[in-house]
């Protein structure tokens, strides 16, 4: 965003605002704050990420989710929406969920057309100017609010058109684990047996060839939408491979002999025959910061790929502790 579009916050007593005008449409801001496959992307303060579980964007609806620290610390969250106008207003109630402390709060969201641009105003409103206290105190609530609307501001220049992003998928995750060890989970078939694959799938073979020019074959075994169980393979090749900082390599769908094949082979069309993967490895003092990059995927398919990196790498964070 240019330097121009600041953001304004405001306190009265148990509310505080957040004011921002973005460059961008309604409709293209609506849809960054409502479709899951854009929210992942840019929500919370920086150093953030997202796993969206639930996003029921009606009034009643439910959006869960986990934001996960740049420490490694988790923080499940539980939203329900109050009231929907699109593409004008949303208000909803925040509260904790799972095991993590309660943290209640209504917010108001508006979005004004001014000029071809968008006047967002967030209100959050809480029990008591004593609990406001508290939370900016112990969560930095109003600093956090602010670099959320930055990084949304950011996000909004990477919008095509509010339709998709520009080919590319990026997750980044904080694992408590030495970085040789989540080196180890990629670049090992019986490391990566452990955890590869979304929820509910299983690796059930993994061959490697770990080099550059190497290729590689993984399956993973799991449930289709209309229930069946299936087996899905993918292959590649090595193209770039720096021992303990970073691994890019190609990505297609195969056969259970490794032939390429298209995506209409397990029913899922339009998805390019060729895409690539990127992942970087950054030691952070006994942790390790892994960014993916997920090259060349079409608009429609990035939300159920983000769910599907995003609950591997839950599976991969869980594999860590007994690795």
């Amino acid at each position: 965003m240019h330097g121009k579009n600041s953001i304004e916050v405001t306190r009265a007593d148990r509310e505080v605002t957040f004011t921002r005008v973005l460059d961008a449409p309604r409709e293209l801001v609506w849809a960054a704050w409502t479709d899951p496959k854009h929210v992942a992307n840019w929500w919370g303060p920086n150093g953030f990420t997202n796993t969206i579980r639930k996003m029921d964007v009606r009034s009643g609806g439910e959006w869960l989710f986990t934001m996960h620290g740049p420490d490694g610390k988790d923080y499940p969250n539980k939203i329900v929406f109050t009231k929907v106008e699109k593409p004008k207003l949303l208000t909803y109630k925040h509260s904790g969920d799972e095991d993590t402390e309660d943290v209640h709060f209504e917010v108001t969201v508006t979005f004004d057309e001014v000029e071809g641009r968008t006047r967002l105003t967030m209100k959050m409103v809480f029990g008591s100017a004593e609990e406001l206290d508290r939370v900016e105190k112990e969560y930095g609530a109003i600093e956090g609010g602010k670099q959320t609307l930055g990084r949304l501001g950011e996000y909004l220049e990477k919008m095509d058109g509010g339709k998709q992003m520009k080919d590319e998928l990026v997750i980044t995750r904080v694992f408590n684990a030495p970085v040789e060890l989540v080196w180890r989970a990629w670049s090992e078939p019986e490391m990566a047996k452990k955890w590869w694959g979304p929820k509910e799938f299983s690796a059930p073979a993994i061959k490697m060839d770990f080099r550059v020019g190497g290729k590689y074959l993984f399956c993973m075994r799991g449930p289709m939408p209309d229930g069946k169980e299936v087996d899905i393979y993918s292959t590649g090749t090595y193209k770039e491979i720096i021992p303990l900082k970073k691994i890019v390599a190609t990505d297609s769908f195969a056969d259970e002999k490794g032939n390429v094949v298209t995506s209409d082979h397990y029913g899922m069309p339009g998805i390019p025959k060729e895409m690539e993967v990127a992942i970087t490895f950054e030691d952070m003092g006994g942790k390790t910061k892994m960014v993916l990059m997920h090259k060349g995927m079409p608009g429609f398919m990035s939300k159920d790929a983000n769910a599907g990196w995003s609950t591997s790498f839950d599976k991969l964070e869980n594999a860590l502790k007994e690795m």
